[in-house]
């Protein structure tokens, strides 16, 4: 399967998005995921008020199009706290009912791998799933744990908590690697709580996963 973030389908908000305007690249690489039977295929995208709001039907149209799991994602305080104010929240409450102007809409059964997400069947066959880390959270839910690009647990997206796993992996300590998974998972919450203090808070490009 594969993961894939696509914000927008907008050449320029593409380009100030990801400092790079290379979207064709982005939708060869589709095609081509397609085409190699990739499957699923799900595209994640970041609804942000006033930025891309307008972009939620046509989303979806070009996931029902190219047959690929949308799921929208409430903007998370990630490494990017100084830009992120609560009033550019778009909630998932808010997606559907953009959604459902123009779609009719019926709750889907949990889809395998797919995390925290609820996911809707739209009228036209489009599967989407709703992931509200702010909105509705479902930390008493999460058994998620992200393993970082340079080697770390993160139990949690929304935490500057981190254990390092590197060291086991590399040594073959499967007894000490085991250990540090209880660990990262003892310290998983019921709740969310936001960090936006002088750590190491990291972007999602620095965080990998």
């Amino acid at each position: 399967r594969l993961n894939i973030s696509l914000d927008t389908l907008n050449k320029e908000r593409f380009a100030h998005i990801t400092g790079a305007d290379k979207i064709e690249k982005v939708f060869l690489g589709i095609n081509s995921a397609i085409k190699l039977g990739f499957a699923p295929i799900k595209l994640n995208a970041v609804i942000i008020k006033g930025f891309n709001d307008d972009e939620i039907l046509p989303l979806c149209k070009f996931a029902a199009q190219n047959n690929l799991i949308l799921r929208f994602i409430e903007f998370m305080p990630i490494g990017n706290s100084p830009d992120w104010k609560e009033s550019d929240i778009f909630t998932g409450r808010d997606i559907l009912n953009v959604i459902g102007k123009q779609y009719s809409i019926s709750e889907a059964s949990k889809v395998e791998g797919g995390g925290p997400a609820r996911h809707y069947t739209l009228s036209d066959g489009c599967l989407i799933g709703l992931i509200t880390p702010i909105s509705d959270h479902f930390c008493n839910k999460c058994d998620k744990l992200r393993l970082t690009s340079d080697g770390k647990l993160r139990p949690c997206l929304l935490s500057d908590i981190e254990i390092p796993v590197a060291d086991a992996l590399r040594a073959r300590d499967k007894k000490l690697f085991i250990q540090r998974v209880h660990s990262a998972l003892s310290v998983k919450k019921k709740r969310p709580v936001i960090e936006s203090k002088d750590g190491f808070s990291r972007t999602m490009s620095r965080i990998g996963g």
